[in-house]
């Protein structure tokens, strides 16, 4: 034997022949590292304009549905309005999700398929590491799998009540992101595909499954009934927004085996070719998981080649494909050396990868790396937000004015003891809280808007700006973004509704 093949016979015990309570240990400190980098890592520019939400909780809201403002809410009641308070639930959430891979490895196969399902999803770059952050998306990949774990369940057991909660879950799936709604279209192709399934169609179990999964999102429907359709429209208003362009479709193509694994993504490719392989012994298994999946990638493969689109959208179908993936490692020959290989490098690639990304966001490591920081958002933001305290208690300014809802979210979540925060842009976008009180904005205001910014439609909702001075965002070496700030007077009578968008 030659020593590369022992040392992989050594790391194969190790990582795939791994038992549970080294699994359950390994689990267990990836949550203690998660709960660390989440206190000590700075906001996205997008958790705090959730929290914004979930500081006036509503059915919907502008860009998604409400389920991430009450995830939000539920952290901040717990452990106060902080950083760990945004992120607390859905670092619970990682867990949850890494059990309900597990049980649904376990309905579809066998127990060390769960296992191995379980430690492979907690350890997804695009769940272990991204699904800290308090955005939709986590609750969104939780319901989806739960839902899938519901239609597993039924398939199993033939009990037509488990209709009832694929529904709930799914309709709480579609409340988190309207993604989430593909899932419906992605069940009926399974029950179309398999022989076993398709009685189901003609039963009213599956019907009332239907009406449970609208009358859980009923209430999102409505809300946008009473916003003039706002958040429909600014979401599937972006389908097929321009002409054909394969651009983003290949960086898409590219960059999702990076986010997923690269190296269970070959277990994954190898489970979709099984599907179409006749005599498969796993086939209705890896249909199931498989087929409910097609509707959502077809739609964002497509999406990817008639407007941007952004590389975790395909994430709620993750614990699928890992599950897929697990089940055809775990079967692989003694011969099959070079695979065998693969499936043993799984974890540790994941958990370097973790603890690199993890090492970046929390240190002032990006000076080490030219060019642009890919993580530049959060960084830089207490810093900046004392800066414009600081000017606007030198100025005498009684609220603070922002252009960009980023913006608006970062100072309102540093600066939510200190100044009001009132964005003046895109007031749509805040319909859920109360509209700026007229009294607030007549006295003097500071407007911090990017330097680059139009001043026109400023100048036509302010009588006099007056430039106090520029501020910089920094990272640990270099800007980030540059600011200017003007003292505002005369506010417009309808700023407080109309803001300055005109």
């Amino acid at each position: 034997m030659q020593p590369l093949d022992a040392a992989y016979r050594v790391t194969e015990r190790l990582w795939w022949g791994m038992n549970v309570r080294g699994i359950v240990l390994l689990v267990a400190l990836l949550m203690v590292v998660r709960l660390w980098v989440a206190r000590h890592a700075g906001l996205l520019f997008d958790e705090p304009y959730y929290w914004l939400w979930s500081r006036h909780l509503a059915a919907g809201y502008y860009d998604h549905p409400p389920m991430v403002a009450l995830w939000i809410k539920l952290g901040t009641v717990l452990l106060g309005d902080s950083v760990l308070g945004i992120r607390i639930v859905f670092l619970v959430n990682i867990l949850a999700v890494t059990a309900a891979a597990y049980a649904l490895g376990r309905v579809l196969f066998d127990r060390r398929t769960a296992e191995h399902a379980a430690l492979w999803t907690n350890t997804l770059p695009v769940i272990g590491i991204a699904g800290m952050m308090a955005t939709p998306d986590g609750p969104s990949v939780l319901f989806w799998t739960l839902a899938l774990l519901a239609y597993a369940l039924l398939a199993r057991t033939e009990r037509g009540a488990w209709w009832l909660a694929v529904g709930v879950l799914a309709g709480l799936g579609a409340a988190s992101k309207y993604t989430n709604l593909f899932l419906g279209p992605g069940i009926l192709l399974s029950l179309l595909i398999d022989p076993r399934l398709r009685r189901w169609l003609l039963t009213p179990w599956l019907w009332a499954g239907g009406v449970m999964a609208v009358l859980v999102f009923l209430p999102v429907i409505l809300w946008n009934a009473g916003h003039d359709w706002a958040s429909f429209r600014f979401q599937f208003g972006r389908v097929a927004e321009t002409a054909f362009n394969p651009i983003d479709l290949v960086a898409l193509v590219v960059t999702q085996p990076l986010i997923f694994n690269p190296l269970a993504a070959v277990f994954a490719v190898i489970a979709i070719a099984m599907v179409f392989r006749p005599g498969a012994a796993d086939r209705p298994e890896l249909s199931l998981l498989l087929a409910t999946s097609v509707p959502l990638v077809v739609f964002i493969l497509f999406q990817s080649t008639h407007g941007a689109v952004l590389q975790h959208w395909l994430v709620p179908v993750f614990p699928a494909l890992t599950v897929a993936a697990v089940a055809v490692a775990g079967k692989l020959p003694d011969d099959a050396r070079y695979l065998r290989r693969i499936r043993t490098d799984v974890v540790p690639v994941a958990l370097v990868a973790a603890l690199v990304i993890f090492a970046y966001v929390t240190t002032p490591a990006d000076r080490y790396f030219p060019g642009k920081d890919p993580v530049d958002s959060m960084r830089g933001w207490p810093a900046f937000a004392d800066g414009i305290e600081a000017l606007r208690e030198k100025a005498g300014a009684a609220w603070v004015g922002t252009a960009q809802y980023e913006t608006t979210g970062e100072l309102s979540f540093e600066l939510r003891d200190k100044a009001p925060v009132v964005p003046v842009t895109e007031r749509a976008r805040y319909s859920f809280a109360p509209a700026p009180d007229p009294a607030l904005l007549a006295e003097p205001g500071l407007l911090v808007v990017r330097t680059v910014t139009d001043l026109t439609p400023f100048h036509a909702c302010f009588a006099r700006l007056t430039l106090l001075g520029t501020l910089n965002r920094t990272g640990t070496t270099t800007v980030v973004d540059s600011f200017n700030a003007y003292l505002t007077e005369g506010p417009a009578p309808d700023l407080a509704a109309r803001g300055c968008d005109r």
